[in-house]
């Protein structure tokens, strides 16, 4: 049996900022919330492969930077979570707009709102204008992926000179 890296109350407490996050960028592109459905299943779908996905790349890089031991348990960097958390929802439909609208902005809400996830919430940054819309975009044509995710969250964090390498559970 393998271990679970978030407990249901984390799953939980992200579950929540997910659906904060939705409601932040429905607003953004004035879309009214009740045309908005969010899936608690498909999101603790994705979370269960990112889980995985993390297991899998600490018995790859075990010892590396973005992955450390802290007592017996592992940890992993704040940008490595946010890359397989971001990578995975983007996976799997965890929003629908139950509108016919059909702009631009509407066929990019998923991505959007896995954006402003990803940063808000599990690195706890400030997305860059510019990178937002290449990030929406790259999610959108499904042309990245968890790694290159991992970097540009990293890179954003040590840019603006924080040391986001703490332990997860602190954030929550």
């Amino acid at each position: 049996m393998r271990s679970k890296l978030f407990s249901n109350s984390i799953i939980e407490k992200l579950f929540d900022a997910f659906v904060d996050s939705a409601r932040l960028a429905a607003a953004a592109i004035d879309l009214p919330l009740d045309e908005v459905s969010v899936s608690a299943s498909e999101f603790v779908r994705a979370i269960s492969d990112a889980e995985l996905d993390l297991e899998h790349s600490a018995d790859l890089y075990l010892g590396g930077e973005d992955n450390y031991f802290h007592g017996n348990r592992r940890s992993y960097s704040l940008a490595r979570i946010a890359g397989c958390i971001a990578f995975r929802l983007n996976r799997y439909r965890t929003l629908q707009i139950l509108s016919d609208r059909q702009d631009i902005a509407a066929s990019k809400f998923q991505e959007l709102v896995i954006v402003f996830f990803a940063f808000h919430v599990l690195v706890k940054e400030e997305p860059p204008q510019r990178l937002l819309a290449e990030l929406t975009y790259a999610l959108k044509a499904r042309d990245i992926n968890q790694e290159a995710l991992s970097l540009i969250f990293q890179t954003v964090v040590d840019l603006r000179g924080g040391d986001k390498a703490h332990v997860f559970k602190e954030h929550f």
